[in-house]
């Protein structure tokens, strides 16, 4: 690797191993990383279980990104109202699915802060990726 850390050859790897993978897995697996880093995060900043937090943000992600892109299949002439609608209720729902699944460990405030978090998260940077 001549010329430096990461060769062209390495970089043209990269390219074609991300074009190979479909661009909605290739999306969620985005989410997935950003998300379950934030939950980490969220974890060890309020002394939560790490395990429990990250199971349940990767668990209810699963669930709702495939939701939002049916949603918006379904409503792609409305695209920008119905990208806003179906986010906020994801911040809910995945409030409440985090808050069930990390009930002892978890209020509902917290839950909240996280959802938001990661949401807000995972929105900004699809707003900047083109996947």
């Amino acid at each position: 690797m001549a010329g430096g850390l990461l060769g062209s050859g390495d970089v043209a790897w990269g390219h074609q191993t991300l074009r190979a993978i479909p661009a909605p897995l290739l999306a969620l697996l985005v989410t997935l990383a950003c998300e379950s880093l934030v939950s980490v995060g969220f974890a060890l900043w309020r002394k939560k279980p790490v395990a429990r937090l990250l199971v349940s943000s990767v668990l209810v992600n699963g669930i709702t990104q495939p939701c939002l892109w049916v949603w918006l299949a379904i409503l792609y002439q409305e695209y920008i109202r119905s990208l806003l609608l179906a986010e906020s209720l994801i911040l809910l729902g995945e409030a409440v699915f985090l808050k069930q699944l990390c009930a002892p460990h978890l209020r509902w405030r917290d839950a909240c802060l996280l959802s938001l978090a990661m949401n807000g998260m995972s929105f900004g940077i699809g707003l900047t990726l083109s996947i």
